[in-house]
């Protein structure tokens, strides 16, 4: 599942820069998808999945990152997914680079059997999350 558009400047993307060196108020218009990645979760006979939404700013970089699970969360860790992306997007619209961003996530495991989606090797949220800022890269 997978969709794209462009929206005006969201609210979260407005307050997460508040404060910020360097990183302009505006992002002006952002273009974006929607990607639904499997999971992995603590029923390996269950087929868990989160929806990702990457943003980019008007240079095609990624800006933002919101995710949520299909279900009301996994274990109470949709607090936890929220603040990764926070994070993630802050370090964003800092001028980190999405690969730099995306190597701090990759191959953190939460201790659940790994899951395939997209032909990926899934160790966990934030794992998939870095396979969607920087595709290309390798574990």
């Amino acid at each position: 599942m997978e969709s794209a558009g462009r929206s005006s400047v969201s609210p979260i993307a407005q307050e997460s820069t508040a404060g910020i060196t360097g990183v302009s108020r505006s992002l002006g218009d952002l273009g974006g998808r929607t990607v639904t990645v499997r999971v992995p979760g603590p029923d390996p006979s269950h087929i868990y999945r989160m929806h990702v939404t990457v943003n980019t700013g008007s240079n095609g970089l990624p800006i933002e990152v919101f995710a949520t699970y299909e279900l009301p969360g996994i274990d109470g860790t949709h607090g936890l997914l929220n603040a990764m992306c926070r994070l993630a997007s802050r370090l964003l619209q800092a001028n980190v680079p999405a690969a730099v961003v995306a190597r701090m996530m990759r191959g953190q495991a939460d201790g659940w059997p790994p899951v395939w989606s997209g032909g990926q090797r899934v160790v966990s949220a934030a794992d998939a999350i870095a396979g969607l800022l920087d595709p290309g890269a390798e574990e």
